[in-house]
């Protein structure tokens, strides 16, 4: 209960006056008495954001507020996007003058200069490639199916239709399909010759002449039928000592037998036709210009020509010849220039 004072009592103070001293008494009664367990400050919580972090003592923020933070960096973007944009301007800027003239000299199409009022602009007509016109010719000449479809395309018609016609009686021509034109991509020059390799449906490769004439470009039919004046059978069987003509295949050979058993005054040479048959071995004297003519360069072993050949009197051999001549090199006979 509360006592009032009495008549001679001082009454006690409402209010503490020595803060002092509630302090100190405070402070005595924070500091534990013997045996009392004492009580552990309990640390702050650390937070990454240091804007978040107090000061435990005074509670005011240890950095500055985070909106100034955040203009600072929006600053410094600014200022990094003006930088790089003065240097772009700075390099495009200065390579306008040199690099225009690069640009230029990689695109610029030079102009012809205007053409006067009245003035001809037509280009005078060209002559048909040869290449596109011998591509048609060889396609129209393959696919023939008669000696008659052949003679508009060959040179000397009139000369060679007999050799057709002797060659095919009946009139008739097996068609040949041209399945690919220039194989090798160029075309043989010798003169007045021009030649390209075509390949065929039966997947054979062959070369086809061409011979500037009167009425252009014509195909040489006896170079690509490999004409002879004679069967080559016929010629072993009946052993003629005139000179025949044949398109043969020609290599060296070391063969002395028989009639040409001599070495020191022959040269042999191996024969062979077009057609597969038989070979014969033919013989030339050493040291005549005949000679020299046939034997072929280091790096060549076949040769290609058209050759005049003879069996010898009262020959002991039907594959045994003497090489009379050499009437062209290769087997396309230029008109006015065979050999003799």
């Amino acid at each position: 209960m509360l006592r009032l004072p009495g008549p001679e009592e001082e009454p006690p103070p409402l209010v503490v006056a020595d803060a002092a001293a509630h302090g100190a008494a405070n402070a005595d009664q924070s500091q534990p008495s013997f045996g009392q367990p004492k009580q552990r400050r309990r640390k702050e919580r650390w937070s990454p954001h240091v804007w978040d972090r107090l000061d435990s003592r005074g509670g005011s923020r240890r950095s500055s507020d985070p909106s100034a933070t955040m203009w600072m960096f929006a600053g410094a973007a600014v200022l990094f996007a003006m930088v790089v944009a003065v240097g772009v301007y700075m390099m495009v800027s200065g390579d306008r003058q040199s690099g225009e003239i690069d640009v230029a000299q990689e695109v610029a199409i030079p102009l012809s200069p205007s053409p006067e009022v009245g003035e001809d602009t037509s280009s005078p007509p060209k002559e048909p490639d040869f290449l596109d016109l011998a591509e048609v010719m060889t396609s129209q000449f393959l696919s023939a199916t008669s000696v008659d479809q052949w003679l508009p395309l060959v040179v000397n018609p009139a000369e060679v239709e007999p050799k057709m016609r002797a060659m095919h009686p009946d009139g008739l021509v097996q068609p040949l399909a041209m399945l690919a034109f220039n194989t090798l991509e160029e075309v043989q020059t010798k003169g007045g010759i021009r030649a390209v390799v075509v390949r065929t449906d039966d997947f054979v490769e062959r070369e086809i002449a061409f011979l500037q004439t009167s009425e252009g470009w014509k195909i040489d039919w006896e170079s690509w039928s490999c004409w002879s004046d004679m069967p080559w059978l016929q010629f072993m069987e009946q052993r003629p000592t005139s000179p025949v003509l044949f398109r043969v295949k020609l290599e060296e050979l070391d063969y002395y037998n028989m009639a040409f058993a001599d070495d020191r005054k022959w040269q042999s040479y191996l024969l062979m036709p077009a057609s597969g048959e038989p070979v014969l071995y033919g013989y030339a004297e050493r040291g005549t210009p005949l000679n020299s003519m046939l034997t072929p360069p280091s790096d060549v072993k076949t040769l290609l020509l058209t050759l005049k050949l003879r069996f010898p009197q009262d020959a002991v051999s039907g594959n045994q010849v003497i090489i009379d001549s050499i009437v062209a090199e290769g087997w396309v006979i230029e008109p006015g220039k065979e050999e003799q």
